[in-house]
């Protein structure tokens, strides 16, 4: 099957701003719109907490190239135009990363399972549950 992304070598617009959220802190109610819309694919996502503030990712246990193919689908991308930074995060998973060797070490960390649609207010309790 091809792929449907072949050729396409920016992020598709509307879903550009959501990676935001993975590499800056940010409120909940951002990480949670992020979320619902990346649970449109994603069975599972990564999240921290850093004080008051959160990130989230995309995830895999595969590695980078996984992960970079993830990606790729989530921001509507061919993957051969798309490089990125990872780390592994809790449970042997790999997540984006902007700066992996300067990560902040987060408050409190985990990979949250996802249902199709997971909707915002659905996501704050997931998160919250999961990191406090």
């Amino acid at each position: 099957m091809a792929d449907p992304y072949e050729g396409v070598c920016e992020p598709a617009p509307e879903l550009a701003g959501f990676t935001y959220s993975i590499f800056e802190p940010s409120p909940i109610e951002v990480v949670a719109d992020a979320i619902f819309v990346a649970s449109e694919h994603a069975s599972e996502v990564y999240v921290e907490r850093l004080d008051d503030r959160y990130r989230w990712s995309l995830v895999h246990k595969g590695g980078a190239y996984p992960l970079l193919r993830v990606t790729a689908r989530f921001l509507q991308m061919d993957y051969h135009a798309l490089a990125i930074g990872f780390r592994t995060v809790v449970e042997g998973y790999t997540a984006l990363a902007e700066y992996p060797e300067n990560e902040p070490a987060p408050d409190a960390a985990a990979v949250i399972a996802l249902q199709c649609p997971t909707l915002p207010p659905d996501a704050v309790d997931l998160v919250v549950n999961a990191v406090g």
